[in-house]
């Protein structure tokens, strides 16, 4: 497989439109879609817990609430970090062309929509809030200082693995739980698993800037065919391990069959998707925006079976 590296970034521009109001910018800048990742989990983890079809507590609500904020807030904050690598890359958005003011009051913006966040989060169980207080610690320490763990390439990796798998999918679990179940141990670990073999593709885009600005992510540490290797092979044992876990929760005969056959026609269309990494010439950036829509894919028929199994 060959890619350029120098060439693959400057082709993909994200652009959100300067003009518009200080409210919608900080929306747009938040990228609301990629919160969807960690709320179906969040939702995957309360149905894992309640066992059962049953109506929504409001509390399911507030930590939605609660996530999406702090989703938003530090993808803005983490995009000013990144301010300058963003411009070598072509990403036109209030950030990169704005003023060093306008720059500062996005990020003063930002910080508000954290710290009412957390306020929030005040409301719910307290080991749900103290996930909310760990994904809190973790999002900061990802571009920032001292650790800025974005900057490091298994680090980076891991980090992310955490805040879009593992801690979602607990916060939402311990809302109504307070025991650790096997169940829960194990589709932590293999959702880890997968959000780590989904970011491992994520620097791609952004490989151009991240070169000038000897910023060390997996991607440039090992190179392209070792990171696609991984991720397709992170992809599967994350999708086959969550697949067996849920199927092992059935009850009865039918349901596991049903459950094994629903699983095993959407696992071929994942890892059909997922293989397509290794084909020479492939589109990084679009691949991966497809993966990222089947793995919302993948999360929403996994969550369908947690609330009827």
């Amino acid at each position: 497989m060959s890619i350029d590296l120098a060439q693959s970034a400057p082709e993909r521009v994200r652009a959100i439109p300067s003009h518009l109001p200080f409210i919608e910018q900080l929306y747009f800048l938040g990228r609301p879609f990629n919160a969807t990742l960690p709320l179906v989990l969040s939702l995957c983890g309360y149905y894992l817990a309640t066992g059962a079809v049953t109506p929504i507590d409001s509390s399911v609500y507030t930590l939605f609430v609660c996530m999406f904020l702090i989703h938003a807030g530090f993808t803005i904050l983490n995009d000013i970090a990144d301010r300058a690598i963003d411009r070598d890359n072509s990403v036109r958005t209030r950030i990169t062309t704005g003023t060093l003011r306008q720059v500062k009051q996005l990020g003063y913006g930002a910080a508000g929509i954290i710290a009412v966040g957390i306020a929030i989060a005040i409301t719910l169980p307290p080991t749900t809030f103290g996930a909310i207080i760990l994904t809190v610690l973790l999002s900061f320490c990802y571009n920032h200082r001292p650790l800025q763990l974005s900057r490091r390439p298994i680090g980076s990796i891991v980090t992310l693995g955490i805040l879009y798998g593992l801690l979602p999918l607990f916060a939402g679990y311990f809302l109504v739980a307070s025991h650790l179940t096997p169940a829960l141990l194990f589709l932590g670990l293999f959702w880890l698993v997968g959000r780590m073999s989904l970011s491992l593709l994520k620097d791609f885009k952004d490989s151009a800037g991240d070169a000038k600005h000897h910023k060390q992510t997996f991607l440039l540490r090992y190179g392209p065919s070792t990171t696609l290797r991984l991720s397709v092979i992170g992809g599967i044992v994350g999708y086959v391990g969550i697949a067996l876990v849920i199927c092992s929760l059935a009850d009865s005969t039918m349901a596991q069959i049903a459950s094994i056959a629903t699983l095993f026609a959407v696992g071929v269309l994942f890892i059909y998707q997922r293989l397509k990494l290794l084909a020479p010439h492939s589109n990084i950036d679009m691949l991966f925006d497809r993966l990222t829509v089947l793995q919302l894919f993948v999360d929403g028929v996994s969550l369908a079976w947690l609330m009827v199994l």
